[in-house]
């Protein structure tokens, strides 16, 4: 790509140009995003899983499609004994969670 200034342009384009440099910002360098990485770091245990802070009745269910799917019927069955219900309709809403839990766990 070939550029041509002529005295006519050259003040117009110096002048964008100073306009563009003035707000801008360089990327910082590996060395500042290590170091800002470092202090940023979380504990492990309050790092976010996987399984969603809250659950519904069709996340569960939605969840045991998939079990169901790879072939672990029983497995999907068994979860829902270990939580006291023997269908997902009688599944309290308090253990969704963990049925979900349960389910990625066979999952993996």
């Amino acid at each position: 790509m070939q550029v041509t200034f002529t005295a006519n342009t050259a003040p117009l384009l110096i002048q964008q140009m100073v306009d563009f440099l003035k707000d801008f910002r360089p990327a910082p360098n590996a060395e500042e995003t290590h170091a800002t990485a470092a202090t940023t770091v979380q504990d492990p245990a309050s790092a976010p899983s996987n399984a969603p802070a809250s659950a519904t009745l069709d996340d569960v269910r939605a969840r045991f499609s998939r079990l169901i799917s790879a072939g672990r019927a029983e497995n999907a069955k068994a979860i829902l004994a270990e939580l006291g219900a023997t269908k997902l309709s009688d599944l309290a809403p308090v253990k969704y969670l963990n049925a979900i839990q349960s389910a990625d766990a066979l999952l993996r």
